[in-house]
């Protein structure tokens, strides 16, 4: 790939060790008709490593929207009139059409992760995020798993642009957005201005005591915060009250066990702290919509 100099020190591409696909338009324009893709594509797709000099101006935006993940160094993006910093561990998202500037930091220039894409189901997936800051923070396990999914695909693009592999680059980028946008503890839109907790070590303290009810005040130790705090703030980041999440996770510990194993019923629920079989039955009813037995009986035909 030539460089493509902007002046006498910006440049677009040509970075050592850059990985820069631009897929051709005519299979752009078949993932355009195809059932499967042409809710959500790929259309370019790279990473920049070091990325000394970067920048780029669209004084009238690019024809796709623009996904950059900083993996290290530090960079800026201009949109509306406002310059904004791009730290390590933070995405940013720029929809089609938005004029905008973005480069590298002169000092430590970013490793940045970055695809194109569009679709008409991009829109629903844009409304979740705050045009006026378009910066996301990526938690440490969220930004572990982008890598790991941008390194696969690369990997899946390696041998060509052809039909196959592009199809799966539009599955794969549905599940990093995925990622990104509701898989990430450090990013709830509905908080951007508040502080955000990373809820990871609680997670895991949670599933150590599967096999055990834990009671609210032993979570709240665990996330050193307050039983009050920690129940509005899980609950806003999570979606459910911390106790009824674990009692989610051991409801699903206990449907991985009537899969995988024959235990009896009873002796599932023991496994997963339900020592009346008949308490267990109600609340695995209630958390998976049929009793055990029938759950069993409909993974075993």
């Amino acid at each position: 790939m030539k460089n493509v100099k902007l002046d006498k020190t910006r440049m677009a591409s040509g970075f050592a060790n850059q990985i820069f696909h631009v897929f051709p338009r005519a299979r752009v324009a078949a993932l355009e008709r195809h059932p499967l893709t042409c809710g959500l594509h790929v259309t370019h797709l790279g990473c920049f490593p070091q990325a000394a000099h970067h920048f780029r101006r669209r004084p009238k935006g690019a024809p796709q929207h623009i996904l950059i993940y900083c993996a290290g160094g530090a960079g800026w993006c201009e949109q509306h009139g406002t310059r904004l910093t791009i730290r390590p561990g933070e995405a940013l998202l720029v929809p089609q059409g938005e004029p905008h500037a973005y480069g590298a930091n002169s000092e430590e220039p970013w490793t940045i992760f970055w695809a194109h894409f569009a679709g008409d189901d991009a829109p629903l997936f844009l409304r979740h995020i705050p045009m006026e800051r378009p910066v996301i923070p990526v938690a440490p396990a969220a930004g572990r798993l982008l890598e790991s999914l941008f390194r696969e695909a690369f990997a899946t693009v390696a041998g060509g642009h052809l039909e196959r592999p592009l199809t799966h680059l539009a599955l794969w980028l549905r599940h990093l957005l995925g990622v990104l946008l509701f898989q990430n503890a450090s990013y709830v839109p509905e908080r951007r201005a508040s502080a955000t907790k990373d809820f990871a070590p609680l997670l895991d303290f949670m599933q150590q005591r599967l096999a055990q009810p834990v009671r609210l005040d032993e979570l709240a130790y665990a996330a050193r915060l307050s039983p009050t705090h920690l129940s509005s703030l899980f609950r806003e980041q999570m979606g459910l009250p911390p106790v009824a999440y674990h009692t989610h996770l051991r409801i699903r510990r206990a449907c991985h066990l009537l899969e995988s194993t024959t235990l009896t019923i009873a002796e599932a629920a023991r496994a997963c702290g339900y020592d009346d079989p008949y308490h267990f039955s109600r609340v695995f009813r209630r958390e998976t919509g049929v009793s055990p037995r029938l759950y069993r009986n409909q993974r075993e035909r």
